[in-house]
C-alpha cells in the first residue's frame, strides 16, 4: 500500500510543477509576451494618467491600453479592458479587466474563469489575499518566473458593480519596479 501512495504523491508533484511550468513557458497571456518592447505590440495607446496615479511619475514605467482587435471574451466572459505596463521598455505585466456597471463579474463568471485557469495551470493555486475593502476572492498561480492572479472585487459602494481581473507579471521585473519605487 505504501508504494502506491508514494507513486500518487510523485505523480501529483510532477503534474503540479508541469502545470506551473506551463505558466512560465507561456510567459504572458494571449498574444502578449512578457519582456516585449512597446514597439513589438501594435494597437496600444499610452495612458499617462494611470502612470501618474499608480507609479508616482516613475520615468521608467509606461502604461498602455490595448485597443486592437482581440477576442472580446476570455473563457466566454466579456473583457472590459486590457492594460500593459512596461518597465525600462520591457513588458512587465498584463492586466485583463472584467465587469462594469450593468455587466458584473459575478460569482458564476469568476468560477468559470477559475476553472479554465485550473485546467491550464493546475488546481494547486494559492488563495488570493488582500486588505483592500473591495476584495471578495482570488487565486494565485506562482510560477518560477511568472505569476498569474485572478481576483473578484465588489465596487458597489463606489461604482455599483462587481469587477475583477487577471493580472500576469514577470516576477523579476516586478521586483525591479518595487526597488525603483523606494
Amino acid at each position: 500500500m505504501k508504494p502506491t501512495f508514494f507513486f500518487f504523491l510523485l505523480i501529483s508533484s510532477i503534474s503540479f510543477s508541469q502545470n506551473l511550468n506551463n505558466l512560465d513557458l507561456k510567459n504572458g497571456f494571449k498574444q502578449f509576451k512578457l519582456g516585449s518592447s512597446p514597439d513589438q505590440i501594435k494597437n496600444t495607446v499610452r495612458n499617462e494618467s494611470k502612470e501618474n496615479r499608480l507609479f508616482n511619475n516613475n520615468p521608467n514605467i509606461k502604461c498602455y491600453d490595448y485597443n486592437g482587435n482581440y477576442n472580446e471574451t476570455i473563457f466566454n466572459v466579456e473583457i472590459e479592458s486590457i492594460s500593459l505596463i512596461f518597465f525600462k521598455n520591457k513588458l512587465v505585466s498584463i492586466s485583463v479587466s472584467f465587469g462594469r456597471v450593468g455587466n458584473d463579474f459575478d460569482k458564476e463568471k469568476y468560477d468559470f474563469v477559475l476553472y479554465s485557469l485550473e485546467v491550464a495551470y493546475g488546481k494547486k493555486w494559492e488563495f488570493g489575499k488582500s486588505n483592500a475593502k473591495d476584495f471578495v476572492e482570488g487565486a494565485v498561480w506562482a510560477g518560477k518566473n511568472v505569476t498569474l492572479e485572478l481576483s473578484r472585487n465588489n465596487y458597489s459602494n463606489k461604482y455599483d458593480f462587481t469587477g475583477g481581473y487577471i493580472y500576469v507579471f514577470d516576477n523579476k521585473l516586478n521586483q525591479e519596479i518595487a526597488k525603483s519605487q523606494l
